[in-house]
């Protein structure tokens, strides 16, 4: 189930009712202990955000290639002596550059110093100055950008001419808001699908904040999700998921401001998208709770279902539905 406003709380809790009779329980180990993302147990699903780990070290190991001068870049030529040489041009899409004195010169393609040398060489083949020693800096450079988009605060594109590293991109774009996620995707030409790279809260404490960038990457920071908790709980509805840490059934309890008098924890439910199917998970709330079950991360548009019982209810409820509910069992139990 996809992220939906007009999705009230009362289909929230129908859905989670009608699972029940429709699909099989997936049971959690207990145990006291850390949070567990996913038991090793099949019937288990794993966050959704595939993370491979080992195409993440082998881009660490990226370097940036030598900066190469490009259709449509601005630079600056100079003389390292005052001169009247001295001109800001832009490469032409044949890739040509025209300066004072030497007229056109091939650009695309080369290096800084290679371009350095070859005006260099030129200015004092035509004796217009002895030993020249040129001076280039680029000024635009479109084709090494990359573009920044999602929850940041000046999402756009960012120039990495020289190089640029994830975190320092991040900075430039201002910064994460408070509500990115913490895993982000990057979309790289030759990869057949985007990267996720778990940036973590802070990039310049990451480990992956070192990532060089490629010129033409899109990197896209998610907003951090949303769970819904539904049933025996103060109050029901949707709460976001934490961006820096795993958001865990006995936080999401507490946000929803308790469980109440009437809830049956150790029978509640986590229904789970997977796919185009959802999946019912079992969740020993009331175990975990006191310490005695390990406590479980939610996932995006998850539903915690804290079950209510009714015999409690009616107690809750006062002396009338007590008396309704005890003759009720009675007629079930005595035809």
């Amino acid at each position: 189930m996809r992220n939906n406003p007009a999705l009230s709380v009362s289909a929230l809790f129908l859905l989670c009712c009608g699972m029940q009779a429709q699909v099989q329980s997936a049971p959690v180990p207990t145990g006291g202990g850390a949070i567990t993302l996913g038991p090793s147990a099949q019937n288990y699903f794993q966050p959704k955000a595939h993370i491979d780990l080992d195409l993440l070290a082998k881009l660490m190991l990226v370097k940036p290639g030598p900066v190469l001068i490009a259709t449509d870049d601005v630079i600056h030529v100079s003389l390292a002596e005052p001169s009247t040489f001295d001109a800001t041009v832009r490469v032409e899409r044949n890739g040509t550059i025209t300066l004072p004195y030497i007229a056109t010169v091939g650009a695309a393609g080369l290096s800084v110093p290679e371009l350095e040398q070859r005006i260099a060489e030129l200015l004092e083949q035509d004796q217009y100055v002895r030993q020249p020693v040129v001076k280039i800096t680029i000024d635009q450079q479109p084709s090494s950008t990359i573009l920044i988009s999602g929850d940041v605060v000046k999402p756009g594109t960012i120039s990495i001419y020289g190089g640029q590293t994830l975190d320092h991109a991040i900075a430039a774009a201002g910064g994460f808001l408070p509500t990115a996620s913490s895993v982000l995707t990057i979309t790289r030409a030759g990869y057949d699908e985007p990267i996720s790279v778990p940036i973590g809260p802070d990039p310049t404490h990451s480990a992956y904040g070192g990532l060089v960038l490629l010129p033409g990457d899109r990197v896209l920071v998610s907003r951090t999700g949303t769970y819904y908790v539904v049933g025996a709980v103060k109050t029901q509805g949707p709460y976001p998921l934490k961006s820096s840490t795993p958001t865990t059934v006995a936080e999401a309890i507490a946000s929803a401001g308790g469980y109440g008098f009437e809830a049956i924890l150790d029978s509640s439910k986590i229904v789970r998208t997977e796919g185009d199917h959802r999946v019912m998970i079992s969740v020993p709330a009331g175990k975990i709770i006191r310490g005695k079950a390990k406590d479980i991360a939610l996932l995006n548009d998850d539903i915690l279902f804290v079950p209510t019982s009714a015999l409690k209810a009616a107690v809750k409820g006062g002396g009338t539905g007590l008396v309704v509910s005890l003759a009720s069992t009675y007629l079930y139990t005595h035809p």
